[in-house]
């Protein structure tokens, strides 16, 4: 075999192998996550699909169902993530796009107290001594995000003082940057038990002068949802508030 054939022999073995593990990637992503998840204490995990493009930087994983003690912990319908590449020495990756579909996730507070939001979230432990060493600073990673926007999120509230719905028709957050001073525009309409609310906000958090501005509009809020919360057991708040900010 002459060197010339070796030499392109070895160019298409190599490009045999890529395309393999390209292939394959989103099958073992998939399998290794189910795993890790199920380690979680899930009994019953179901990912219909998951989808990875390295060369479009698309990651997309489609109903993700998660089910411990016998109940439904965790229903979602899309999960996606657009991503590009802004040079090795500038920052690393920027993120155009986070979406979320379709959700369905409860938050419950049992009889002792404990927190769960589709995993129990363990009480923070109380430190037996205070620590007088100063504290080293937290450094924010950059992070450039484009667009993070939800749609059709339910959270089903059951705590001890609050039984409620809250549904985020539309969530859109622009132009997120822990190290860029770039204007920022959130969208929020939704729903909370009765109540509907519209919020539009533009805001510069890193500019050298702060800068935050837009509307909150409230519609037929029930004061009455919010009576389990009051310290005094015999006391409760009627009517409904509309506001506009």
């Amino acid at each position: 075999m002459s060197p010339i054939v070796k030499r392109h022999k070895g160019k298409l073995i190599t490009l045999v192998a890529i395309l393999t593990i390209l292939l394959i990637l989103p099958y073992l992503v998939k399998h290794i996550l189910i795993g890790q998840i199920e380690d979680q204490g899930f009994e019953n995990v179901s990912i219909d699909d998951l989808s990875i493009n390295l060369f479009y930087g698309t990651v997309k994983v489609e109903n993700v169902y998660l089910h411990a003690d016998g109940e439904q912990k965790l229903a979602v319908g899309s999960i996606a993530l657009d991503y590009r590449w802004q040079g090795i020495f500038s920052g690393g990756i920027v993120t155009e796009l986070v979406e979320l579909k379709d959700t369905t996730l409860s938050i419950i507070e049992d009889d002792n107290g404990e927190l769960e939001v589709v995993i129990p979230i363990p009480a923070a432990e109380q430190q037996a001594t205070v620590s007088t060493e100063p504290q080293a600073s937290i450094a924010l990673p950059k992070l450039d995000v484009d667009l993070i926007r939800f749609s059709n999120i339910t959270f089903k509230i059951k705590l001890q003082n609050l039984k409620a719905k809250l549904k985020l028709d539309e969530f859109s957050l622009t132009r997120v940057s822990t190290w860029h001073d770039y204007p920022a525009k959130l969208t929020l309409l939704g729903q909370f038990n009765d109540a509907t609310f519209d919020i539009n906000i533009a805001a510069e958090p890193l500019a050298e002068v702060p800068v935050l501005e837009g509307q909150i509009d409230i519609q037929h809020l029930q004061l009455s949802d919010f009576n389990g919360l009051l310290a005094n057991s015999q006391s409760s708040l009627n009517g409904v508030v509309n506001s506009r900010l």
